[in-house]
């Protein structure tokens, strides 16, 4: 019986990925502080602006919009690569590449934004993507 499961299945291993898990685990701790964090920020709005830049006006309507619109990015692909850990957790392809999708997108927002700290996030983030990818399989 066990040469038909992997025959039929033979991208699954029955074994456990105890890299994957870590990995998995440690991805749901960060993007879940990430996704609450978000949530924090859309939720008090403007309020919160002279915390997060002190130097700027907080009363700016255009600095109120891109922060919403930034944190908006960040909430859905910080979610999406849950789900996507999620799914990879279970050994499953598309959690990977919906994974990898989600936190290229953090890792780009991260890039973008030129800050030390950022860069930091983004390089963590593509490390993560690709121990993702090389163990989901293993």
């Amino acid at each position: 019986m066990e040469v038909l499961d992997k025959i039929d299945h033979p991208e699954i291993n029955k074994k456990p990925n105890t890299m994957l898990h870590v990995m998995c685990i440690l991805g749901y701790i960060a993007n879940g502080f990430w996704v609450m964090l978000s949530m924090v920020i859309l939720i008090m709005g403007s309020s919160i602006l002279p915390y997060i830049l002190p130097d700027a006006d907080a009363n700016s309507e255009e600095l109120i919009r891109v922060l919403h619109i930034g944190f908006t990015v960040i909430l859905i692909a910080c979610a999406a690569s849950i789900v996507g850990l999620i799914l990879a957790h279970q050994k499953k392809k598309s959690g990977v590449i919906i994974y990898g999708i989600a936190n290229g997108l953090w890792a780009l927002v991260n890039l973008i934004s030129l800050q030390p700290a950022n860069l930091i996030f983004a390089v963590i983030s593509i490390a993560f993507i690709i121990v993702i990818a090389i163990n989901h399989n293993k």
